[in-house]
């Protein structure tokens, strides 16, 4: 009878020995994906300069401060207005695609597109649509973006740009955006 309770312990205690050995083994994975996602969660800060983009000249300076899946945008193109775009985007989880709606704010009537909406208004509106290429802690940020401005009268033929280049008479403009920064 002490053999067989003594087999019985050593065969259990086998048996538990190698479901512990079988924890161990999987929870170093599980753990280190935990502590992997703990230590670099998507940066909470990005700094980028977007070449052509939301305020429709050669680049702008931006912002970004992320909180969790959305980002507020808030950027400057200083030289020749100054514009500045405020936006809210939404970012698709680890995809990379992000959706983003805003406005462009036009605090004086020297900016070259103020004739977009009428000579006393100085907000157009804008939505936007991309991807980016972040890291999961610091470093580089690229983004690619189609911006779409909604100005808010028929342009009469003249166009958007400078000169009367552009679209011809639309109150939608699609436009790109190509951004290059760095994320914290």
């Amino acid at each position: 009878m002490k053999r067989t309770f003594a087999s019985a312990l050593v065969g259990f205690s086998i048996l538990m020995d190698s479901q512990y050995m079988i924890a161990q083994q999987s929870k170093p994975d599980s753990l280190n994906s935990i502590e992997v996602h703990a230590q670099s969660p998507a940066p909470e800060n990005a700094v980028y300069i977007e070449v052509l983009g939301t305020v429709l000249t050669a680049y702008s300076i931006n912002y970004e401060r992320r909180f969790h899946s959305i980002s507020i945008r808030l950027g400057i193109e200083p030289f020749r207005g100054p514009a500045i775009p405020i936006l809210l985007n939404f970012h698709f989880g680890e995809s990379g695609m992000e959706v983003g709606a805003g406005a462009i704010l036009l605090p004086t009537q020297n900016f070259p597109y103020t004739s977009l909406n009428g000579p006393k208004k100085s907000l157009l509106l804008t939505a936007d649509f991309g991807f980016r290429n972040e890291p999961k802690g610091r470093g580089l940020l690229l983004r690619g973006t189609f911006i779409v401005i909604f100005a808010e009268k028929d342009l009469g033929g003249q166009g958007f740009l400078p000169g009367g280049g552009g679209l011809g008479n639309t109150p939608i403009i699609p436009w790109i955006g190509v951004s290059l920064g760095y994320a914290f």
